[in-house]
């Protein structure tokens, strides 16, 4: 495993990736030599030369030829091209692996989701099979935010992947120079609806594989106004986290097609110390929200003493698959509703010296 584990990251590093699909170019992949001394190769030009660095330490692959259009099911009459078969992969069986070189930002033995889930043709063996369902996917996020005088506030936020999620994570930051990456964190700052600065650290890139963390810390502007009533929104995470997918999920109202569904584990947790100028009015509710796809608990806890207000959101979904039917998204539909309400909640502060509302 380990071997096979070197020669994909040297071919995801080291082989270019021309998007030029089946039924585009010509059906037999260059010859190996020619796609090594190139650098260069379509999916079936990887899975050539890919197959042929594995012979030579004596691991077997062999050519899987699937689909990657909208429709997750292969025609009853063979052929390939745009409405068929327009892409291939490996299958290592002796480590029962699929593995897609082409894909670039995604660690052995995980595949990126528009491969997953999908019928296949196994070549040598003339048999059709699947790509796994499901991959391990968890997310945990921690935010500590705190207050000045002057209604500015200081905050740094951790977050860290593991499993399907954590290389894309970290092959983006392997590829920015530095200036770069504090663009992209100040991106995920502005994605988020806040507005501040951003100073953006990670854990070492030379893996390949492995949980990977980003920690951003800066300032935020305005999140409690000296006078008056400020609304703050409870949040627990930047962009990418609980409410980002949760708002995703729910971009269409009601559903009529099958739609793509990635689950996972989230784990967010959220400190917000307030400025002694502003009495806290309102704090949520905790909140849970359960179905057979979908498990979501929220806490909150308010110490006046030191005026600080803890946060803690989880979220299990477990789908099964990739693409989730119409009438999966309407049994879940109420459950999504519940936590989006809970994800966009806010704790409201009056300020000391405002007059108070008869």
């Amino acid at each position: 495993r380990e071997k096979a584990r070197r020669i994909y990251d040297w071919m995801r590093f080291n082989i270019r990736y021309v998007a030029l699909f089946l039924g585009e170019t010509a059906a037999v992949p260059h010859r190996a030599t020619d796609i090594l001394h190139n650098r260069y190769g379509d999916c079936k030009d990887h899975v050539a030369l890919f197959s042929a660095l594995l012979a030579a330490v004596g691991i077997r692959a062999e050519p899987v030829l699937l689909d990657l259009g909208p429709v997750y099911t292969l025609p009853d009459v063979p052929g390939y091209g745009a409405h068929a078969i327009n892409h291939a992969i490996a299958w290592l069986p002796d480590l029962g692996v699929y593995a897609d070189t082409s894909s670039g930002g995604y660690a052995f033995g995980y595949l990126p989701p528009g491969v997953m889930d999908r019928p296949v043709l196994l070549v040598d063996d003339g048999v059709l099979s699947r790509t796994p369902a499901t991959g391990r996917r968890e997310r945990t996020a921690r935010l500590s935010l705190e207050v000045g005088a002057t209604g500015d506030a200081t905050y740094s936020y951790y977050v860290e992947d593991e499993g399907a999620g954590a290389e894309p994570e970290r092959n983006a930051f392997r590829r920015a120079t530095h200036a770069q990456a504090q663009q992209l964190a100040a991106q995920r700052l502005r994605l988020t609806g806040l507005a501040g600065t951003a100073h953006v650290s990670t854990a070492q890139t030379e893996a390949t594989d492995g949980p990977f963390s980003v920690t951003m810390e800066g300032t935020l502007d305005h999140v409690v106004w000296r006078d008056g009533t400020t609304a703050i929104p409870t949040t627990s995470s930047f962009t990418g986290g609980i409410a980002t997918q949760i708002d995703s999920w729910l971009a269409q109202p009601r559903r009529t097609q099958p739609w793509a569904c990635i689950g996972g584990e989230f784990t967010e947790s959220a400190q917000i110390v307030l400025p002694a100028f502003a009495s806290v009015t309102d704090v949520p509710q905790d909140t849970q929200a359960s179905d057979a796809l979908l498990d979501y608990t929220s806490h909150y806890v308010f110490d006046a003493r030191s005026r600080t207000l803890q946060i803690e959101r989880r979220l299990a979904a477990r789908f099964g698959h990739q693409m989730c039917t119409a009438d999966e998204f309407a049994q879940m539909r109420d459950a999504l509703l519940r936590i989006e309400r809970d994800t966009h909640a806010q704790i409201v502060v009056r300020a000391a010296s405002a007059p108070q509302q008869p």
